[in-house]
């Protein structure tokens, strides 16, 4: 990951998924975009981009067919 300072410099770091999981839930409170407590969040890095993902799952609407 690549963040920069509040110089402008531009650095490079080593994060682990619960770590950036950490960083893109405070990104969403922050700026206000709902975050579920309950759900599973995952990361994804495909392409050089990273996917956050969040998933809730009902057992009301499991089915058993």
């Amino acid at each position: 990951m690549s963040i920069h300072t509040k110089d402008g410099e531009q650095i490079r770091i080593e994060l682990d998924e619960s770590a950036i999981v950490e960083a893109l839930i405070n990104f969403c409170i922050k700026t206000k975009v709902p975050v579920s407590r309950k759900s599973k969040k995952t990361v994804k890095f495909t392409d050089g981009k990273i996917s956050f993902d969040m998933s809730l799952v009902n057992p009301s609407f499991s089915t058993n067919i």
